[in-house]
């Protein structure tokens, strides 16, 4: 008579000699590999079917702005501008990142940070006057001017915060809910 522990250890080698169901043809020895869709994952994500997808999309967008009339330099000029606001997307997320590394908790302020030093930017394009863009799809002398003007207004601010608030929280060891609402 057998006990649980014998019918235990009976059921995995019958499991082991029988190998995984969805990987067994005919025997136990016959492999079929990955699965179906595991090997479409695979090669969706390898580099030549991504940029066969951006050709695509870069193709499709083309078709699209041909049937549209829109000019190839008016394209050429929205696909430049969406790569600069996505490289400022990308600035503002890596920040987050540097800071969460750095400090240790979310500083969601960071975000409410890059939108002021947008606006401060803003407002002093709109104060200096406009010169002549310095280089195709380029920005004056006033938006680099601008920049300038922006950052060190926007550091000054950040730190302030971090005086004020945040380096009271630190030295309290305060929680980091406390930390992410105040951050708020």
């Amino acid at each position: 008579m057998s006990g649980p522990g014998e019918q235990v250890r009976w059921v995995a080698e019958g499991q082991a000699a029988a190998g995984d169901a969805d990987t067994v043809a005919a025997g136990p020895s016959e492999r079929l590999g990955p699965r179906l869709g595991e090997r479409i994952r695979a090669a969706a994500q390898s580099r030549p079917a991504m940029v066969t997808a951006i050709v695509l999309v870069f193709l499709l967008l083309w078709a699209l702005a041909e049937a549209r009339n829109v000019s190839g330099e008016r394209l050429l000029s929205l696909a430049v501008w969406g790569v600069m606001l996505g490289g400022i997307i990308a600035l503002g997320s890596i920040g987050l990142t540097l800071v969460y590394g750095v400090l240790k908790f979310p500083n969601f302020s960071h975000g409410a940070l890059v939108t002021l030093g947008a606006y401060l930017a803003f407002a002093f394009m709109g104060v200096l006057p406009q010169g002549e863009p310095l280089r195709p799809f380029s920005f004056g002398w006033e938006f680099l001017l601008s920049l300038l003007l922006a950052m060190p207004i926007v550091g000054a601010v950040a730190l302030g915060l971090d005086r004020v608030l945040y380096q009271r929280l630190r030295r309290r060891s305060a929680s980091l809910v406390l930390f992410a609402m105040a951050s708020l």
